[in-house]
């Protein structure tokens, strides 16, 4: 009788000893879930280069085990790939310092060509806020207003200083975890995998770790080359159309084109600034910001949904959801890998049975793939 009950029980999952209600446990899901965004926000010096070499790593770990099955030791492309990538940001930093370094230093004459600019289109409102300003100014001492701005001044370059400081250290570190979870990416596999107690588990981890690589490579490298004929494409444009420091916009358009849908605002924003204050006729500078839209419109709807194809669509809503959430927790550097990070997510719902609800969520709609 005993044997029979054994047998019966085998295959099956031993039943919990308490089942919590349902409503309990969406309560524990929702206070995990704020507990690990908390985390994540508060130590962001951590967590961020950390999460921007995992995904760098997934990206490049294709191309190295592909050339690692040629004869060449995993360790040297790693290396070498590291290398030519931070190459390539020195190369970039050092070309785009200058002018950014120009424009900053311009921004009080450029704020005061753009109200003139702008002043015929916007006389009746600023009566009023010059009224405003007035009062204000009677009410304000002159010394107090001084000071204050010298205080603020200050804060804005310290600010500054330490951002570039802060940017270049998570660099380093960035590629610096990249270039050791390339070289022993194989190693740590087998560890995780053998770890594992059945079978089951291990085909699945297994599963999980190349559909992730596959997917991240291919989207990273695929929208990065189109972001560089975007960036070229801008360049090019606004050369012809005779805007300083073409360089600067190709670039800037090619780095925001990462951050779906509010890349190409700010971007378009940028632009339109620039020629506003840069030509003294308004509808020459208007070609300038209606060629900028046009480029990215053109690259949004016919460009990457022929190369990407019907694979890599994701939900609008999830998109903007996880741009918003990862901005929110990193800023500009969370905007632009929250793509990323929801591609990574989706793959693991897709090979979790209790997930692929939310993993369909995360998927387009089916008119959206035809």
């Amino acid at each position: 009788m005993v044997q029979e009950q054994s047998e019966g029980n085998v295959g099956q999952s031993p039943r919990p000893l308490v089942e919590l209600p349902k409503s309990v446990g969406a309560a524990i899901m929702v206070i995990a879930v704020v507990a690990l965004f908390s985390a994540l926000y508060l130590a962001r010096a951590l967590f961020l280069p950390i999460f921007l070499a995992i995904i760098l790593s997934l990206t490049l770990q294709p191309i190295v085990r592909t050339l690692s099955r040629r004869g060449l030791p995993a360790g040297f492309i790693s290396i070498l790939l590291i290398l030519l990538l931070a190459s390539g940001l020195l190369v970039v930093a050092t070309g785009l310092s200058q002018p950014v370094q120009q424009w900053i230093d311009d921004a009080p004459r450029i704020a005061f060509i753009a109200k003139q600019r702008l002043g015929d289109l916007t006389q009746p409102m600023e009566a009023i806020r010059q009224a405003e300003e007035q009062v204000q100014a009677i009410a304000d001492s002159p010394d107090s207003t001084a000071a204050e701005v010298v205080v603020r001044q200050g804060g804005f370059m310290s600010r500054t200083a330490d951002d570039v400081v802060s940017i270049a250290a998570t660099i380093l570190i960035t590629l610096a975890l990249s270039l050791f979870i390339l070289a022993h990416s194989d190693t740590f596999y087998e560890k995780l995998i053998k770890s594992l107690p059945r079978l089951s588990d291990k085909k699945r981890a297994f599963r999980i770790f190349i559909d992730t690589e596959r997917t991240v490579s291919r989207y990273l490298l695929t929208i990065a080359a189109i972001n560089l004929t975007l960036g070229l494409a801008v360049g090019a444009v606004m050369a012809l159309l005779g805007l300083p420091d073409p360089f600067l916009w190709g670039l800037l358009a090619g780095l925001l084109n990462f951050m779906p849908y509010l890349g190409a605002l700010v971007g378009l924003s940028f632009v339109s600034v620039a020629a506003l204050i840069t030509f003294d006729s308004i509808g020459y500078a208007a070609l300038i910001p209606l060629s900028y839209f046009a480029l990215t419109t053109l690259e949004g709807h016919f460009l990457t949904p022929i190369i990407l194809g019907r694979q890599l669509k994701l939900n609008a809503v999830a998109i903007l959801l996880s741009v918003l959430i990862w901005g929110f927790v990193w800023g500009i550097i969370g905007m632009l890998i929250a793509v990323p990070i929801l591609i990574i997510v989706k793959v693991f719902c897709d090979h979790v049975e209790s997930l692929k609800p939310f993993g369909e969520f995360l998927s387009a709609a089916d008119r959206d793939t035809r």
